[in-house]
């Protein structure tokens, strides 16, 4: 008995990568086969075969132009069927004819076996059979043989002489003396073409061939300079000519006319071979094999090629035609898209279709496939991506002018066109529509972003990015249920994880867990020390919540702090572990790049652009902080290390120096060894500074933080240098040293300058970082109103001063005051205060007259108090309402205002605080004495932010409002607007057959014809219910009065 036994490939997921590792095409097993891109993750088309059936493989061929799916029903055999990915003919669904059996047979020993890319039968002889390859072998065949095959009406121009005229002639007359005209109807004695001036761009005259294409005379073949184009005559509607074919030899430049060596006529068709320089020549047709893909793409590059003929237009007339030429292109382009949205999917990936649409311009298009109307509304026409794909089979000239678009994205293409003319509306118009869609969609996929992270700082120039991230995506995106936290949180950070988790950016797991013994290192066991110490501390403070389950949510700015920067190879740490330590202590890092900062990352660059603090105000950009500070925090805290010490050594130095400090022996020595550290940090921190000034320039410095780093180094190295270190000796240290009153001040301020400076390097640390800056924005809200108060102060005390400086003058007299001590003795004490009227008096001068005024303050009013004179009196009354019960309550209520605006503004300028420094920090050569681990391409957080609460209100309060980002440019525009649907109406004699559309040609069933036929059988079943219950009424009423009846 003959036992069979068959492959189980249901169960298993089925792949197939195309051949330049773009696309990705994905099914469970069952009915539907998805493709996606690999780039972005997002999704281009799905396909539901019929129910029951079951994919068994697939594959990418033909320069992954065909896809090959081999698929199983309800009949003991496999079926197969070729996909032609970028057709929309009717047979782009080809089933092959012939049906295989996918099995092992025992008696024959024969076995099957798929390995990439090849799926083969092998047989008890060793010969093997590619199912694939002798699939398209048989395929091209068939192609051979239903390539279209038209009869030839006229043979108009050939290589051959003889063919000429064959087998009909048709009626060639001359135009203007110069161009040719080809009449089907011989009647004609003087040259009719349809149109005229079809390349307005171009201003000379040259040679033009007008060809009809049928009996009508009412579809004419256009050959000009540079370009081929079809017209047809609408029937009813004189004068009336609508574009049905565009094809441009993308000469930018129109340096070279087109040559026709060959040219055939066909009832509504033609085949031309033309040539325009030596080595560039093309074959064009009409119809083609694949139906409409290759002339949308040929629109799609005229497009792109009419862009850059916009400046050569001279005259109005010449503009109308123009733009008249630009929206027939469109029309032809919006018919395919309403008509094929899926296969325009395909080819826009292929030939990068929605780039030259951008390049042209054309707002209404663009606008259309992004947000599409009714019909093909959220259906995904167009997907942001990176990675170009670079079709062999296409050239085009080069251009000074024209933009290479391999090197950037769609966004970064938009952007790149705004330029400061009168289209900068509308090509901001068209970044703005690409902006809103891409942050629409990406609430649920961050795909969608992948291009903003290197148009970001492109986007500054328009003042486009700060509304940009309040869009919902820029909270994060959740990751998925069915992904388990523990396989993409460190461990390190999954062994202190509970209900109260602060908030976290990491980065996840994504390497595989290797199986082979580790290599012991430095690194490793410093990180299993880490994790074995984190471990001890949840033993002495156990976690309770073991089953807790966090949110964890993505970034989603896709390589948003990968840098350009170029990488120098290191193999060896071991080795080179001395160098760097030396490198580390003894050469203050260098700056990797001087003035070309696009190298650096996207969030490099849009920290040194942002002017204020709106962009880190939100959970994304706090992720990213919080992320990089960590490396970067250590960094400065290296440096905040090495300025304790410089500051200590000065103290210790000074201190001795101001006591005259007598020391001999080791004490010398370890005096000398403080003034040797100090100057070497100061050289080593003065460096530093140094790198930093040629980095960033003098600008730099104009900022207070970063002034008072400079200063406090350099005040400090030179009081040293002036007044200490020359007093210093190897015998006995300072005890021979002379001090002076000019020296102690200037060691005191330095020292307070140095104190100073060490306060605000806390801002390295979470707390007191949050005080500093509380503290300075309460300054910045309230400095005018302290002027204004110092302002009245130094009014008051210049009164005094007029008032009292010379009271012998101004016969003032003094409060005396005595007093009696009376004791148990026979001597009783009479005490009487001793004034000075000049060197006790608080307004001998302007200086003492201000302080004594100011102490008001603090409650002393020294004048009241000293002088016995009523006009004292008066202002101190005066000045004490105005100071002290206004001013100084009005400041007290003023602060209780500002403080909560202060530790909102704070903790964005803490994190500004943060960024800078990681933009500093980023710049600067890598020191590493282990291997790192490589940028991720997205960054995960977990926890809530503390400015996710506001950021969400303001957020929720511009989704209310219903504004977009393109609301206020588009309202500048008024722009052309497609047919709509009873406009449009049915037209017979287009080129154009839309008789069929994507489901047409090969049975499948999708998602919504599953939902119709639920819906159908739900109706069915009510229906039939409802006549039940019908007949069951009418049996009750007939049975109620049978017993009636009887009862009687």
């Amino acid at each position: 008995m003959k036992k069979k036994k068959f492959l189980n490939l249901y169960t298993n997921p089925i792949l197939a990568i195309s051949k330049n590792y773009q696309i990705i095409a994905f099914s469970s097993g069952y009915g539907k086969l998805t493709l996606f891109l690999i780039e972005s993750g997002l999704e281009i088309i799905s396909k539901n075969f019929e129910k029951n059936t079951k994919i068994i493989a697939c594959e990418f061929e033909n320069d992954d132009k065909l896809m090959i799916i081999i698929k199983k029903s309800k009949s003991e055999y496999e079926e197969m069927l070729l996909w032609h990915l970028y057709n929309s003919s009717k047979n782009r669904f080809q089933p092959f004819c012939g049906n295989i059996k996918l099995e092992k047979n025992e008696e024959s020993n024969s076995y099957n076996a798929r390995i990439p890319g090849k799926f083969v039968l092998v047989n008890s002889n060793g010969k093997i059979l590619s199912i694939y390859d002798s699939l398209l072998i048989d395929n091209k065949a068939k192609v051979k043989k239903s390539t279209l095959e038209l009869e030839p009406y006229s043979i108009v121009i050939s290589a051959d002489k003889s063919k000429e005229g064959t087998p009909n002639k048709m009626n060639e007359l001359k135009y203007d003396n110069i161009h040719r005209v080809y009449h089907q109807d011989f009647s004609k004695k003087e040259a009719q073409p349809l149109i005229h001036n079809r390349e307005p761009w171009i201003n000379e005259n040259f040679e033009k061939m007008w060809i009809y294409l049928d009996q009508k005379e009412s579809i004419q073949l256009y050959i000009g300079k540079n370009t081929i184009q079809v017209w047809r005559k609408i029937m009813n509607k004189k004068n009336k000519c609508i574009l049905e074919y565009f094809w441009a030899n993308n000469d930018y430049e129109n340096n070279y006319a087109l040559q026709v060596l060959e040219l055939i006529v066909y009832n509504r068709g033609f085949f031309i071979k033309i040539k325009w320089k030596d080595d560039q020549y093309t074959k064009i047709q009409w119809p083609y094999d694949n139906n409409h893909v290759i002339p949308v793409k040929y629109a799609c590059d005229a497009l792109e090629y009419l862009n850059y003929q916009r400046n050569k237009l001279v005259g109005y007339d010449n503009q109308h035609v123009f733009e008249e030429i630009i929206y027939n292109i469109s029309i032809i382009i919006w018919k395919f898209i309403k008509n094929y949205p899926d296969i325009w999917k395909l080819i826009d990936i292929r030939y990068n279709l929605m780039t030259k649409i951008i390049i042209n311009g054309s707002n209404t298009l663009i606008k259309y496939i992004l947000f599409g109307d009714e019909k093909v509304k959220h259906k995904f026409l167009h997907l942001p991506r990176i990675i170009r794909w670079v079709d062999t089979e296409i050239s085009c000239s080069d251009s000074k002018e024209k933009i290479d678009i391999n090197k950037l994205s769609d966004l970064q293409i938009a952007i790149r066109l705004c330029k400061p003319d009168l289209e900068r509306n509308r090509r901001i118009l068209i970044v703005t529509y690409l902006l809103e869609y891409y942050t629409t969609n990406a609430i649920e996929h961050p795909g969608w972003l992948i291009t903003i992270s290197n148009a970001l700082p492109d986007l500054y120039v328009h003042k486009l990015v700060s509304e940009l991230f309040y869009k919902r995506c820029m909270e994060g995106i959740e990751i998925s249920n069915i992904i388990e936290y523990t396989d993409i949180i460190p461990k390190r950070y999954q062994i202190t994880l509970n209900t109260q988790q602060h908030f976290l950016a990491f980065n996840p797991i994504s390497n595989l867990i290797s199986t082979s013994k580790k290599k012991i290192n430095l690194k490793g066991l410093g990180d299993n020390l880490k994790l074995g110490l984190k471990k001890f501390y949840v033993r002495i403070f156990p976690n309770n919540y073991e089953n807790y389950s966090p949110t964890v949510k993505i970034v989603p700015l896709y390589k948003f702090t990968v840098n350009n920067l170029p990488q120098k190879i290191k193999s060896n740490y071991e080795s080179l572990f001395i160098i760097n330590f030396l490198r580390l202590i003894f050469i203050p890092r260098s700056y990797s790049i001087t003035k070309n900062f696009s190298q650096l990352s996207s969030l490099v660059q849009i920290i040194r652009l942002e002017n204020n603090n709106d962009v880190f105000n939100n959970p994304v950009m706090e992720a990213v902080i919080n992320y990089k500070w960590r490396p970067a925090r250590n960094y400065f805290l290296q440096l905040f290390f090495m300025y304790i010490l410089f500051a200590t050594s000065f103290a210790i130095i000074c201190g001795t120096y101001v006591a005259h400090f007598e020391a001999t022996g080791y004490t010398c020595k370890f005096l000398l060894f403080q003034i040797i550290l100090f100057y070497y940090l100061g050289y080593y921190l003065l460096v530093v500074e140094y790198k930093q000034l040629d980095h960033y320039g003098w600008r730099h410095y104009f900022k207070f933080f970063n002034c008072v780093d400079l200063v406090s180094i350099v005040t400090a190295i030179v009081i040293m240098s002036i007044y200490v270190t020359p007093s210093f000796s190897i015998e006995n240290a300072f005890a021979s040293a002379a001090t002076t009153q000019e020296s102690t001040v200037a060691i005191s301020f330095t020292m307070l300058l140095l104190w100073f400076e060490f306060i605000l390097y806390l801002r390295l640390l979470p707390e007191p970082a949050k005080y500093i800056y509380i503290m300075m924005n309460i300054i910045k809200e309230t400095w005018i109103f302290l002027l204004f108060m110092i302002l009245v102060i130094a009014g008051l005390a210049h009164s005094f001063l007029i008032l009292c400086q010379h009271p012998e003058f101004t016969n003032i007299s003094e409060v005396t005051s005595s007093s009696t001590l009376i004791t148990e003795g026979l001597v009783n004490y009479h005490i009487q205060k001793d004034f000075d009227r000049t060197e006790n008096n608080p307004a001998k001068n302007y200086i003492t007259s201000f302080i004594s005024t100011y102490n008001w303050l603090n409650g002393e009013f020294l004048q009241q108090e000293i002088w016995d004179f009523w006009a004292v009196k008066f202002i101190t009354f005066f000045g004490c309402i105005l100071l002290i019960t206004i001013l100084q309550n009005m400041l007290i209520a003023f602060m209780g205002g500002v403080y909560s605006e202060a530790y909102k503004k704070g903790r964005v300028a803490l994190l500004r605080f943060r960024a800078e420094s990681i933009s500093d920090y980023e710049a600067l050569e890598r020191i590493h004495f282990f291997p790192q681990s490589p940028e991720p391409k997205y960054i995960y957080y977990l926890g809530e932010s503390k400015s996710y609460k506001e950021w969400d209100s303001n957020a929720k309060k511009r989704e209310s409002e219903q504004i977009t980002l393109y609301d206020t440019y588009e309202e500048k525009l008024l722009e052309d607007q497609f047919p709509s649907k009873e406009k449009e109406g049915v037209d017979n004699e287009s080129w154009w057959d839309y008789s069929f559309t994507d489901e047409d040609g090969y049975k499948m069933e999708s998602d919504d014809d599953e939902n119709s036929e639920t819906e159908k059988d739900d109706e069915d079943i009510k229906i039939k219910v409802k006549l039940l219950d019908n007949k069951v009424d009418e049996l009750n009423s007939k049975i109620d009065k049978l017993l009636s009846a009887m009862i009687k």
